[in-house]
């Protein structure tokens, strides 16, 4: 595992479709349910393996129009220090 230059916390990276590599949460993947694009809080960056990202509000199984996604959050979404790293 790598540790966050900016806060320390241990991460893993994916690498996007691009080819560029994002930062991850270091746990495992978990199954989250996203509303895709939609607005409202609160909001999640689901990578997924594939290099895919799902962006969107949090969901519930429950809810209708959720789509089941298998990843990791996005490290951006929780580094208190992720706005010194974006370009």
């Amino acid at each position: 595992m790598t540790k966050c230059r900016g806060c320390g916390e241990e991460i893993d990276f994916v690498e996007l479709r691009s080819g560029k590599f994002m930062p991850v949460e270091a746990m495992i993947s978990e199954t989250y349910y996203v509303h895709q694009g939609a607005a409202g809080a609160p909001q999640i960056v689901v990578v997924l393996n594939s290099g895919d990202v799902i962006r969107g509000r949090l969901g519930t199984q429950h809810e209708s129009g959720v789509l089941k996604v298998e990843g990791r959050e996005s490290h951006f979404a929780r580094c208190p220090k992720a706005r010194e790293f974006r370009r």
